[in-house]
Parts: structure tokens; sequence; C-alpha cells
């Protein structure tokens, strides 16, 4: 009935590796990682995959309802930052979802602090959006050449909100997670990152409509 150190350590080990499979979008591994079967290996990999795929079919699915609306002259450029703009609200997200985690788990943050995270991430994704957005400008005017010049502010307003709301996101989803009885490390970086994807989208179709609406 004794308890030794290396019990609780074991149970620390294990239960860190479980976080951090689970943050990877991987299934965790009962066994080490060569003593795992090929199998068992793909099956609890392609599980994962095979869910972010659907997600990410979500995200073609919501590009292409927008198809005809940016085939104008005034809005085709814009789809090429479509990458640069999804993958930056996709790793603020990442990021915020990661440091939440990892501080409930720890035992920093409870739920009780939700305001708190909320508010520390809203000016974070305002500040780190802001910064994006000065070199999104730059970047707009220089490589897509935009038929008029207020069209290059479509880029650095959608980065300003889609990072924000990125980090909003992946701070709030574990928060939700732990409060309804569920693992938070269940909300994995590329659950959030495909989350953030649609998201994204639909801020940067809107705000390039909306420009080019009124200017």
């Amino acid at each position: 009935g004794i308890i030794t150190h290396d019990d609780v350590i074991d149970v620390v080990v294990e239960e860190a590796t479980e976080d951090a499979h689970l943050l990877g979008g991987v299934d965790p591994l009962r066994d080490g990682y060569l003593e795992t079967s090929f199998l068992t290996m793909s099956w609890k990999r392609g599980v994962w995959l095979l869910f972010l795929f659907t997600a990410g079919m979500f995200t073609v699915m919501t590009l292409s309802s927008y198809q005809g609306d940016m085939k104008t002259p005034e809005l085709e450029w814009v789809m090429v930052f479509v990458p640069l703009v999804i993958s930056s609200g996709g790793n603020s997200g990442s990021q915020s979802a990661t440091l939440i985690i990892t501080a409930l788990s720890l035992g920093h943050v409870s739920l009780s602090d939700w305001w708190r995270v909320v508010r520390r991430e809203l000016t974070m994704g305002l500040f780190l959006g802001g910064g994006l957005a000065f070199f999104g400008f730059i970047a707009a005017l220089i490589i897509a050449h935009p038929p008029h010049l207020m069209h290059a502010l479509i880029l650095p307003v959608t980065l300003v909100m889609v990072v924000t709301a990125g980090t909003l996101l992946g701070s709030i989803l574990p928060l939700v997670f732990r409060s309804l009885g569920l693992d938070p490390a269940l909300m994995s970086t590329p659950f959030v990152a495909g989350i953030i994807d649609i998201v994204g989208i639909l801020i940067y179709v809107n705000v390039a409509i909306l420009v080019t609406h009124y200017f």
C-alpha cells in the first residue's frame, strides 16, 4: 500500500505524454513509439487525420461558396493571401490553446479565471494582429499591387480580426472543455487551427467584399 516516488513519476510522465499526443492531434499511445504496431499507429493517427481532413473540407466549402464574388478584377489579388491569413489565425489560436491547456494542467489557471484569460488574450490578439497588419499592408502593396490603395487595407484589417479571433477561440475552447468535464487537451492545436481556418476565410472574404464595395 506504499506509494513510492517512482510511482508518482510514472503517473506524471504518462499524463504528460498523453497531453503531448493529444495536443499534436494523435490518439495517445499505450506503449512506446517503437513498440507500437504499424496498424495501431496508423489507426491512432488516421482517425485524427480523417477528422481534421473533414474540418478542412468545411474550409474548402466555405471558400468555394464565395468563388463567384472573388472573380471580380478588384478581388482577384485577394486570393493570393488566403494561405497567409488562415495560417496566421491558426498559429495564433494554436499558441493560445497550448498555453491555456498547459496552464490548466499545472493549476496556474482555473475556470474562475476565465474572464482574466479572455481579457488577456483579447489584448494580446489585438497587439499581435496589429503588428502583423503593418507587414501585411506592405506585403499587399508590394506583392499584389491592388487596383486601389484603400483595397490594400483588406489584408491588415483581416489580420487584426483573424489573429484576435484565433487567440480568443484558442483560449476559450479548452476552458469550455474543462467546464464540461472533458480533457482540455482534446482541443488539440490542429483542431483549433481547423476551426480558425473557417473563421478566417469568412472574415477575410467579407472584409474584402465590404472594402471594395465602399471604396
